[in-house]
């Protein structure tokens, strides 16, 4: 779907541009941050205890992670707010196997790996912002991904 075609209709049947519709969005989700402010304290700390249990069953060596999980989960509270606050529709894909190799989207950590897209490790994030009437992506964070080289490498 692309975002310069939007079009909303409101209960009366007026379209509604998506400058508006996103305006609407912002607002409702700074409204939301707000209301909530009261119980993140709690929720927050709940999700740091049980991060630091489930890392602990995956971690070889027993040591003080909680604060690495309290910080981890501190930037991504304020990613998420920020995000929230936003005019702006945020998106997060994967790559499909098989497609071209695209450097302003993807990462590849091994600059010798060669051939199409074998896998992707992790997600696109990015965002679609509207200027002057047309649609712009902005990549965020790019796409982790394996090339098809990779594979002939193990055969």
């Amino acid at each position: 779907m692309q975002v310069s075609q939007c079009v909303f209709s409101d209960s009366n049947g007026k379209e509604q541009s998506v400058t508006k519709v996103l305006t609407v969005r912002q607002t409702i989700g700074k409204a939301l941050l707000y209301h909530h402010e009261s119980t993140q304290k709690a929720t927050r700390d709940n999700l740091i205890v049980n991060l630091e249990e489930i890392l602990r069953l995956l971690l070889p060596t027993t040591r003080d992670i909680r604060p690495k999980v309290r910080e981890l989960v501190k930037r991504a509270i304020q990613i998420a707010h920020l995000i929230t606050c936003e005019q702006a529709l945020f998106n997060c894909d994967l790559c499909h196997g098989g497609s071209q190799f695209k450097g302003d989207v993807m990462y590849l950590p091994d600059e010798n790996q060669r051939g199409r897209v074998f896998m992707c490790t992790f997600p696109y994030f990015g965002k679609r912002l509207l200027q002057n009437g047309r649609e712009r992506a902005h990549c965020l964070f790019p796409a982790s991904v394996e090339l098809e080289s990779i594979v002939r490498e193990f055969a």
